[in-house]
C-alpha cells in the first residue's frame, strides 16, 4: 500500500515537513499521537508516540505488516541487504571505527528509548532530540556504507569526534549505573 492509502484510512491527518501526524487507531487518540512517514525503500514507517506497537496498530487499522512495504520489498530482503552491508562494513572499519559505530549505534537507541518513555511534546528538547538523532544516522550511513576515502574524511570531522566522544561519555555513565 502506498502512504496515500494508509493515511486515507486514518483521522485527523495533519501534513507536516516529514510526513503526516494523525490519531492513532490502537488507542482512544484526543490528540495526534501517531507519526506516518515514507522510508528511502518506499515502506510506510508508523510510530505512535503514545507506546501503541506497530502489531496493534496494523491490527486497529485491519491491514497486515506486510500491507506497509511496497510491491517486490518484504522484511526478508531488508535483513539480507542488512546482512550484506553490515559484512562489508566489518571488512572495511578499524578498531576505532567500529568503536565509533556501535557507541554511536547505543547513543541512538538511547535517545530513542528516551523518546518513547518521556513522550516529549513537540518542543524544544523533542526537536533537539530528533534533530540528533538525524546527525546519528548520517553518521552511521557513513560508517556503514561510504568507500575509505569518505570514511578518512569522516574521522576527520570535527563534529563527528564531538559525537563520538559524547556516545563514550553517556557509555561510560550506562555502565556505572548498572
Amino acid at each position: 500500500m502506498s502512504i496515500e492509502e494508509i493515511i486515507s484510512m486514518l483521522e485527523n491527518v495533519k501534513r507536516y515537513s516529514s510526513g503526516y501526524m494523525a490519531r492513532c487507531p490502537a488507542h482512544e487518540d484526543r490528540n495526534p499521537s501517531l507519526s506516518i512517514s515514507e522510508g528511502n525503500d518506499g515502506r510506510v514507517l508508523l510510530h505512535c508516540f503514545a507506546g501503541c506497537t506497530l502489531n496493534e496498530i496494523v491490527d486497529a487499522m485491519g491491514i497486515k505488516i506486510s500491507d506497509l512495504f511496497p510491491d517486490g520489498v518484504s522484511k526478508d530482503s531488508d535483513r539480507i541487504k542488512k546482512k550484506k552491508r553490515e559484512k562489508s562494513y566489518h571488512k572495511k572499519l578499524t578498531d576505532f571505527e567500529d568503536k565509533a559505530f556501535i557507541l554511536l549505534v547505543e547513543l541512538k537507541e538511547h535517545i530513542e528509548a528516551i523518546l518513547h518513555q518521556e513522550k516529549l511534546e513537540i518542543s524544544g528538547a523533542y526537536l533537539e532530540a530528533i534533530h540528533n538523532l538525524a546527525i546519528i544516522d548520517y553518521y552511521i550511513e557513513q560508517l556503514t556504507t561510504g568507500d575509505r576515502q569518505s570514511i578518512e574524511a569522516l574521522l576527520e570531522d570535527l563534529t563527528f569526534r564531538r559525537w563520538v566522544k559524547i556516545a563514550s561519555e553517556y557509555y561510560k555513565k550506562a555502565r556505572k549505573i548498572s
